[in-house]
């Protein structure tokens, strides 16, 4: 069995992350870059928005909105009018027939089981009154205008992972991240989740695939040193230790946060395989003295995106 084919197999294998809405990317301050995830070909109707399979190029980059506009770069795809005339999908943008944006409150969502938890919403829009068919391959960058970040890499690799059959895997997605720069425990404290063996091992063998020298850097002292720092930084303080805590990417874990000065604390979250995540917190207060909590990231002091607040019980000694 060659080694495209011995890739297809792992991935096949591999337990996929729960599909939900858009990923909730980072906090970079600029738009998350798009990478197509498939090939794609969508009929634009005149006027008519569809959504792109995206996955975010960019982990610690902000989620699109519908005023932010991307411009495709060159290769991106074509769009070819009723009378079979044919346009760089990135021209095309640029001459306004049609604009690559964020979801919109008018956009249609996705359909159940369709969108992916590690996709972001990018949208097609044909802003003529005629038909219009768009072609996207695999691999395709969308830039956020203003704001361009370089993913050659994860192009590349986007690409070639569509090739070996295994287009729109999370685990694809992972491995155009590390491609990127990302740890994987990055990628484990943004999404709250714990990567297996068998994933990791699959993003080592898909960058090897795509020709890649890229090593998969595994990140997690990086954590502890900055929880270690933000714990100094509050100065300690009770803590609440929570069983049985679900977090949305499906992780069930204990939840552990240490209360300090100023409504700032730290967190751990303890999976049952004995990982753990931390976090920095800022917690407060209600009437019924339970504490309100919301996971820090320790790189960029921001809330966890697409976290809920949690109640926690009372402090232990």
């Amino acid at each position: 069995m060659d080694r495209r084919a011995l890739l297809a197999l792992a991935f096949l294998l591999l337990p996929s992350a729960r599909v939900g809405a858009q990923f909730q990317g980072g906090f970079g301050g600029r738009s998350q870059v798009g990478l197509s995830a498939t090939p794609q070909q969508l009929l634009l109707g005149g006027g008519q928005a569809q959504p792109l399979a995206a996955y975010c190029g960019s982990l610690f980059d902000d989620t699109p909105s519908f005023r932010d506009r991307y411009l495709p770069e060159r290769g991106a795809g074509s769009v070819t009018s009723q009378d079979g005339a044919q346009m760089d999908l990135r021209e095309a943008v640029m001459a306004g027939l049609v604009a690559v944006r964020g979801r919109g409150p008018a956009d249609p969502p996705r359909p159940p089981g369709a969108a992916r938890g590690l996709w972001i919403d990018l949208f097609l829009a044909n802003r003529t009154a005629a038909p219009l068919l768009a072609r996207v391959p695999a691999g395709a960058v969308f830039q956020p205008e203003g704001h361009p970040r370089p993913v050659p890499a994860a192009a590349g690799l986007t690409a070639t992972l569509e090739e070996a059959g295994l287009g729109g895997s999370d685990v694809a997605c992972f491995a155009a991240w590390v491609a990127t720069g990302s740890t994987t425990a990055d990628i484990e404290h943004m999404l709250v989740r714990v990567l297996s063996e068998g994933e990791v091992s699959a993003i080592r063998d898909a960058i090897r695939a795509a020709g890649m020298r890229s090593a998969v850097q595994d990140g997690r002292d990086e954590y502890t040193a900055l929880y270690q720092q933000a714990l100094a930084r509050c100065g300690g303080g009770p803590a609440v230790r929570q069983r049985g805590v679900r977090f949305p990417s499906g992780l069930a874990a204990t939840l552990v946060v240490t209360r300090g000065a100023n409504e700032q604390g730290v967190a751990e979250v303890q999976a049952k395989d004995g990982t753990v995540l931390r976090y920095a917190a800022d917690v407060t207060g209600d009437a019924k003295g339970r504490w309100l909590m919301r996971l820090v990231h320790l790189k960029t002091g921001r809330p966890v995106p697409g976290l809920p607040q949690y109640a926690l019980g009372e402090p232990q000694p």
